[in-house]
Order: structure tokens, then sequence, then C-alpha cells
């Protein structure tokens, strides 16, 4: 397995904020002054469709993009490179949304008559926001060779981490896919098809044996979760992420909320299911309790 990250690079957590709503993302700018509304999705729509994100600063870092600012925590574990510091330290505030207003901007988006943006074109616009996000902290180069394992759950979150196996496996990652409970319709379908078609093992239950990976995709629940949800395979999984004596030192990379975790009541009472990613990508803006 490959050490963590050291701390200058990888905090305890840091938040990328990914916009998950438009096709290929060109740049980003922020409004400071912007803030979600309470009724109404129409000016967030109008910031998404001019490519903009109204969430976060980030640079723009050749093909890539590299974090500007993540978390203030991060400034206490940085070195000396005052510049960096002062950069994170005068970021602006993140804004964050509820569950309610992350539904009403992908029914805007999808609805034909304000937005037309087909579930397919999110998910792919989502998992390449994850896989860059991924490239960034986790090249190729330091996996040396190790696995990269995406769990896949039952929604659209499972959609998103799909893309995402599918995007890195072309960035240069050895990718292998865990998806139990498939769904049988579009883009679903189609998704797992281009996996296979690359060679990509889409396997029904976790691995046997935790040698060999050098880091974990968390894509089973996203803001669709319900505590009913976390039943057989993916209690099983979520204890086996989490065991140290198979992937407990494994890195995990978590798609908008950390698995088990309630989006605006925080994380599940129950340890040994409490998923405490190092990377979380937040797709359009983080949420209440992400």
């Amino acid at each position: 397995r490959i050490p963590r990250p050291p701390a200058r690079m990888l905090p305890f957590r840091v938040v990328v904020l990914a916009l998950a709503a438009v096709g290929s993302v060109q740049s980003f700018s922020l409004t400071p002054s912007w803030r979600v509304p309470q009724t109404t999705t129409t000016q967030l729509r109008s910031a998404l469709s001019q490519r903009s994100s109204v969430v976060a600063p980030v640079l723009r870092n050749e093909r890539r993009f590299r974090l500007q600012a993540v978390s203030l925590d991060m400034v206490a574990s940085m070195d000396s490179d005052t510049e960096t510091k002062e950069e994170i330290a005068s970021a602006p505030p993140i804004k964050y949304i509820s569950v309610e207003e992350a539904k009403l901007i992908d029914e805007e988006l999808m609805d034909a008559d304000t937005g037309g943006y087909p579930l397919a074109t999110l998910m792919e616009t989502a998992g390449q926001s994850v896989a860059e996000s991924i490239y960034d902290m986790y090249p190729p180069s330091q996996l040396d060779g190790y696995t990269v394992l995406v769990i896949c759950g039952p929604g659209n979150n499972g959609g998103d981490a799909l893309v995402t196996a599918r995007r890195l496996h072309h960035m240069g990652y050895n990718i292998e896919v865990v998806y139990p409970n498939r769904v049988s319709r579009e883009p679903f379908v189609g998704l797992v098809n281009q996996l296979k078609a690359l060679d990509v093992r889409v396997n029904m239950g976790m691995p046997g044996v935790a040698n060999g990976y050098g880091l974990i995709v968390d894509g089973i629940f996203g803001t669709g979760f319900d505590a009913e949800d976390i039943q057989p395979p993916f209690s099983f999984m979520l204890k086996q992420i989490r065991d140290p004596s198979l992937f407990g030192t494994v890195p995990i990379v978590s798609i908008d909320i950390p698995s088990g975790w309630d989006p605006e009541r925080g994380p599940p009472e129950e340890t040994e299911m409490r998923i405490e990613p190092d990377l979380l990508v937040s797709l359009t803006a983080p949420k209440t309790f992400a």
C-alpha cells in the first residue's frame, strides 16, 4: 500500500468543489457575495450555465485544476510556504447547500424547459471532475502500479463512480470496480459495458484479499441516502473499508458525501461504518454536513 501523502499535500480532509452540471469545465470564478437562494435555483442555474463556480475558488493549472483554497484547517499543517498560506487564509468562505436545494438544482438542469441536460451528461461531467481531482492529489506515478478500487452504489452516485472509473482508466490508472446492486436501465447499463469493453473488471463483491490496492473511490451513497439503505452487502463493504486489517490504511476518496453520512446531520453513530475520507469531491456545492 502506498503511504498517505504528507501533511502539506493532504490534511485530514480536503474538500474539492467540482462543477458537475455542464459539459467540459473551462474555468472557474467566484462571486464572494453570492448566496444560495432559499426559494429558487434560477440564479444558480444561470451561474452554472456560464461555467463559473459559485462556491469556491480554484486556479487553472494547464489541463487540470490545482486547489487554491480548501479548508482553513490546512493552514496549520502547511510548512513555511507563506505565499500558499496567504492564498488559503484569504479565500472567501465556502458556501453550502441543503439536500433539497441539491435536488432542485438537478431538476432544473434536467428539465427540458430550463436546462435540458440528460442524466448521462451530468454523470459524465461529475465523473470527469472526480477523476481530475484524483489525478491532482494521487497521480498514477504516486500509486506506483497499485490498483484503484472503485466501489459503486445502486443510485446516481454509483453512476458517477462508474464514469470516474472509466476516466481514471484513460488517465493511466489500474482500475477495478465493485458494483453489486446493478441498475438495469440506461445510462447505467451502458457505463458497465463501456468498462468491460476496456477490460476493466466489474465485480459483484469486494476482493477477498486487500493486497495490491493503493486507493479506494467511495461512490456507494449520495445525497439520496437514507439510514435504511445500510443493508447487506453495503453494510459489510463499509466495515471492510474501515477495517485496518483489510483496507483501513488505504486512502479514501468520497464522491459528494462520505457514504453512510447523513448530508444534513453528519456521520453515523456506529464508528465501524463511519467513513472518514482523505479526499471529498463535492459536486455542484458541498452539502450541509458533508
